[in-house]
C-alpha cells in the first residue's frame, strides 16, 4: 500500500544496509523517503528505530527529533527489547 509507514521503514533498512553499487545513493534515497514520511505524519514508536537509523547516518539531527521524545522511544525499546536501538 502506497504510503505504509511498515513498507516504508522496512525499505528504508534495506536501502541502509545495501552494500552493493552505489551506497551512498542507497543512503540518499533512503534519508528522501524518512523525511518525506516524518515530514508529514508523526512516526510510530514502533517503526521510530528504523528512521532514526537514517537520520543518524545522514546527520539529519532535525529529523531525528522528529522520530519521537526520546525517553518515550528508550521505554519503548526497552520493553521490546530492541537491543539494536538502545546501541543508537
Amino acid at each position: 500500500m502506497p504510503g505504509d509507514a511498515g513498507i516504508l521503514a522496512n525499505y528504508c533498512d534495506s536501502l541502509m544496509n545495501s552494500r552493493r553499487g552505489d551506497e551512498g545513493g542507497f543512503i540518499d534515497e533512503a534519508h528522501r523517503l524518512a523525511a518525506e514520511l516524518v515530514d508529514n505524519r508523526p512516526v510510530p514508536p514502533a517503526l521510530a528505530y528504523h528512521f532514526h537509523k537514517v537520520f543518524l547516518r545522514s546527520f539529519d539531527h532535525a529529523r531525528l527529533g522528529r522520530c519521537g521524545d526520546p525517553g518515550t522511544l528508550m521505554e519503548h525499546w526497552t520493553q521490546t527489547d530492541n537491543v539494536a536501538a538502545l546501541h543508537n
